[in-house]
C-alpha cells in the first residue's frame, strides 16, 4: 500500500469516527538474523579478495610510504562507506574488513619508520605512533564495534609507548579514570551517546588488559 492510499483510508477512517490522531508512522521490516550473518560474511569474503588483490601488488613494491598510502586510502574508504550506509550488514562488515586491513598497512609502514635500529625505545616510538593513529581512526571512522577496537588498541598501544617511563605505574588508574569519564558524560552529550559508549567500553577493555594480562603491564 502507497503511503498516499495509507493516508487516506487512515482520513477516511477518521471522519467515521472509527480511529484517532495521526496516522502510525510505518518502520521498516527487520532482516532476519540469518540474512543478516549470510551479508556480513560476503562482506569479509568480498574485503579479504580486495585485500589479496591490493597485498599482491604491494608486493612488489615493498615500499613503507606505499604501505602508509594504500592503508590511509583504504582507512578512508571504510569510512566513507560507513557515513553512507551506516546501518547496512554487507557494507558494515566490508568496511570493518577494509579498514583493518588499512590499519595492518599503517602498522607495517610505522615500524619501517620507527622500529628502526631495533630496541627498547624503538618498539615505544612505535607504539605511541600506533596509539595517535587509532585516536584519529576513533574519531574519523562513524561505526560502533570499529570505535570500540580502535579504543582498545589505542589504549593497548598507548600502555606499551609508556611502559618504560615514569608514568607507566599510572596508566592502569589512567585508563580506569578514561573510562569513567566517558560513562559519566555519556548523557551530557546526547548528540555523542554512541561515541562515548564505545570509547567506555574500548577503555575498559585497555584497563583490564593493562591489569590482568602479565604482557601488557607496565
Amino acid at each position: 500500500m502507497s503511503t498516499i492510499t495509507r493516508e487516506a483510508l487512515w482520513t477516511r477512517l477518521r471522519e467515521a469516527s472509527l480511529v484517532e490522531g495521526d496516522p502510525p508512522t510505518t518502520a521498516d521490516a527487520p532482516t532476519p538474523w540469518f540474512v543478516r550473518v549470510m551479508l556480513g560474511i560476503a562482506g569479509w569474503i568480498g574485503a579479504l579478495f580486495l585485500v589479496g588483490f591490493v597485498s599482491v601488488g604491494l608486493a612488489f613494491a615493498r615500499s613503507s610510504e606505499a604501505y602508509f598510502v594504500m592503508g590511509a586510502l583504504a582507512c578512508a574508504a571504510a569510512s566513507v562507506m560507513f557515513h553512507l550506509r551506516p546501518k547496512g550488514d554487507f557494507v558494515a562488515q566490508f568496511g570493518l574488513a577494509v579498514s583493518l586491513a588499512g590499519q595492518i598497512l599503517i602498522a607495517v609502514a610505522l615500524f619501517d619508520w620507527f622500529g628502526k635500529g631495533g630496541g627498547r625505545s624503538a618498539f615505544e616510538r612505535v607504539a605511541l605512533a600506533l596509539a595517535l593513529e587509532q585516536a584519529v581512526l576513533f574519531a574519523l571512522v562513524p561505526n560502533f564495534i570499529h570505535r570500540v577496537w580502535t579504543a582498545w588498541s589505542g589504549a593497548y598501544a598507548a600502555t606499551f609507548a609508556f611502559k618504560a617511563g615514569s608514568l607507566a605505574v599510572f596508566m592502569p588508574a589512567a585508563l580506569s579514570a578514561a573510562c569513567l569519564a566517558a560513562w559519566v558524560f555519556e548523557f551530557s552529550y546526547p548528540r555523542r551517546n554512541a561515541l562515548l559508549r564505545a570509547a567506555g567500553y574500548g577503555l575498559a577493555l585497555g584497563a583490564l588488559q593493562s591489569v590482568l594480562v602479565p604482557s601488557a603491564r607496565p
